[in-house]
């Protein structure tokens, strides 16, 4: 899968038309507001609807949207969609309850005033589109390289014990990890806008 800027993916998507810039749009973001919902209390199936409303409401702004990092983050943007969608849910299913139990008590969630919301999805973001990055990423390297740069950058290990337990030199460890760590920034940032996305 080619590795497409977030900025020429943003444009692509004005264009309703664009089917195969549509389909990386949802293969890249689907995922990430299914887990997000279901870890908001949802289950799969009122995750993937109000995921789906969140895309169809990004398809209604899409054709008018300007993504100008400097104004804000793309994430940013996608979160308050994200966030007003989930809100919606659980007013409507609030409402249903009233209505079924007619005793003027409208049964609230936390997540909805949820000061800590955002940041949990900040996090989310951030690990699902490092995940999908090393999955961009570790096929264009050697394995020991790789795994030279799991072990230090990831797992916390020295440079010395995973040179010993690689059989590389030392400096191949450095490199190797150096290396890595560009690549998966450099394709953070093709997709977000900010390489810092990564959390590394």
């Amino acid at each position: 899968m080619a590795i497409e800027t977030q900025k020429t993916l943003i444009h692509r998507i004005r264009d309703t038309g664009d089917a195969s810039a549509w389909n990386e749009f949802f293969e890249l973001y689907h995922p990430l507001l299914l887990n997000f919902f279901v870890s908001r209390g949802l289950d799969h199936n009122d995750a993937d609807d109000v995921g789906q409303a969140v895309l169809q409401r990004i398809a209604k702004a899409a054709p008018d949207f300007e993504y100008d990092p400097k104004k804000g983050k793309f994430r940013a943007w996608l979160f308050r969609i994200a966030r007003n969608e989930l809100n919606r849910f659980f007013a409507k299913t609030a409402r249903n309850r009233e209505s079924a139990t007619h005793d003027g008590e409208v049964p609230t969630n936390a997540d909805q005033v949820d000061p800590e919301l955002e940041a949990a999805w900040t996090r989310e973001y951030r690990q699902h589109i490092f995940v999908w990055a090393c999955r961009q990423v570790k096929p264009t390297v050697s394995e020991k390289s790789w795994q030279a740069f799991w072990k230090t950058a990831i797992d916390g290990e020295t440079a010395e014990a995973t040179a010993a337990a690689l059989d590389l030199k030392l400096g191949s460890v450095y490199v190797a990890k150096s290396r890595i760590i560009k690549r998966l920034r450099d394709c953070v940032a093709g997709i977000s806008g900010e390489d810092h996305d990564a959390p590394i």
